[in-house]
């Protein structure tokens, strides 16, 4: 949920609220970069969108399971086997995580929201008078 703390290894962190596409995009890309450095070995500045993780970084398959696996820890979502198989760059891994993280937030906001009001219409029964009920003996 976006404005609350997120799991980041020991550390919490607060996704600032209210960020749109490009502000989320401003607050993943840093953390995500890190992550994949750290966890493939390369530098910093080999990171670019355009970088293709398989090719260009040497990323084998259990490299990038393990990479989602960190990156769900990390933003505490959940990167589906067909994402994973359809991300070939670094670029697309930060959209894809972002796209993730849009996603929640747009469950989590419909799921605050109150119920819709539904109009109804009451109809007052109206009550009739019994008839008065004539015994042979009143007659």
């Amino acid at each position: 949920m976006l404005g609350t703390p997120w799991g980041s290894g020991n550390h919490s962190e607060d996704v600032p609220s209210g960020l749109g596409r490009w502000g989320l995009h401003e607050f993943v890309e840093p953390r995500l970069r890190g992550l994949v450095a750290k966890h493939l070995g390369v530098g910093l500045e080999q990171l670019r969108p355009g970088v293709l993780l398989r090719q260009d970084l040497a990323a084998d398959s259990l490299d990038l399971v393990e990479l989602a696996l960190l990156v769900e820890q990390q933003f505490d979502v959940s990167l589906s086997d067909q994402l994973l198989d359809d991300v070939e760059s670094y670029g697309e891994l930060v959209d894809g995580t972002v796209a993730l993280l849009m996603g929640r937030a747009a469950d989590e906001k419909r799921s605050r929201a109150p119920l819709p009001r539904v109009p109804t219409r009451l109809r007052r029964r109206e009550l009739r008078a019994a008839a008065p009920i004539h015994t042979a003996a009143a007659l």
